[in-house]
């Protein structure tokens, strides 16, 4: 895995590597987080002893502008060779230091799209949680009980409706479900029905909606409002707007949509 942060840094994920010829799998500590600012020439290695085996993904936080803040995921193979510490570590600093915050094997993470410090972690044995408090090292998690499988391996939400949630698994297949906007929590839903369409996307004046919208607000990544309350329309002009990514919410809906002069 590898991401391109701000200013062309790379941040690198190496997963496990198997150096047995035979028999027992034999981990080498070759695995972690790695950090370049000279377009992969040097790396910095500051990675811990238990992350060093099999960290899987990283996230860097959204809610954090200057990416200084990621989250490293953690699995369990780790517990055959070196002290046994999966989960989810959090840095501030660029990966120079990590403090645990989840301590059950983890694979991968995904923050909420809308909802700050909030994210969803797919674990390894313990199924799918999610957490609020993330801007802090003092996670609070909780279990969603409503999805199925132990081992869910990645969460996407749909980038044209925050409520429509898929999850991809090791052995259960994709699922899709639905989110409250209030709380992010999952519920198991196979058939979404009457989320609104957004028309043309990206759009440089007008933006259209398929289905008449009431109570509608208009509000940028950082969740201000940007255009005064609708009570009912089927289409806006947004033709003020600078570009960017933007949201509307209305009802139960959060849709996103992009202005590009």
């Amino acid at each position: 895995q590898i991401i391109v942060l701000n200013k062309d840094t790379l941040v690198a994920v190496y997963g496990t590597r198997n150096s047995a010829t035979s028999g027992s799998a034999v981990y080498t500590a070759s695995s972690g987080v790695f950090y370049s600012n000279d377009g992969g020439l040097t790396w910095a290695d500051n990675n811990p002893s238990f992350m060093q085996i099999e960290t899987v993904n990283i996230e860097i936080d959204p809610n954090d502008l200057a990416q200084n803040t990621w989250l490293a995921f953690v699995g369990n193979k780790s517990i055959k060779q070196v002290q046994s510490a999966p989960g989810v570590y959090r840095s501030t600093n660029r990966g120079v230091n990590w403090i645990n915050v989840y301590n059950q094997s983890a694979l991968s993470g995904t923050f909420h799209p809308t909802l700050p410090n909030e994210l969803y972690i797919c674990t390894e044995v313990m199924g799918l949680q999610y957490a609020t408090n993330t801007n802090s090292d003092s996670f609070s998690t909780n279990n969603v009980a409503s999805y199925p499988f132990r081992r869910p391996q990645k969460i996407f939400f749909n980038p044209y409706n925050v409520n429509e949630v898929w999850a991809s698994s090791f052995g259960n297949g994709f699922r899709v479900g639905t989110t409250n906007i209030t709380t992010g929590f999952f519920s198991y839903n196979s058939a979404i029905q009457n989320t609104p369409i957004l028309y043309p996307n990206p759009t440089a004046g007008n933006l259209s909606f398929s289905q008449t919208l009431y109570d509608i607000e208009v509000f940028n990544i950082y969740g201000q409002s940007v255009l005064e309350k609708i009570k009912t329309a089927k289409n806006i002009s947004v033709q003020e707007l600078l570009d960017g990514i933007y949201f509307i919410r209305t009802g139960n809906f959060v849709l996103k949509f992009i202005v590009k002069h």
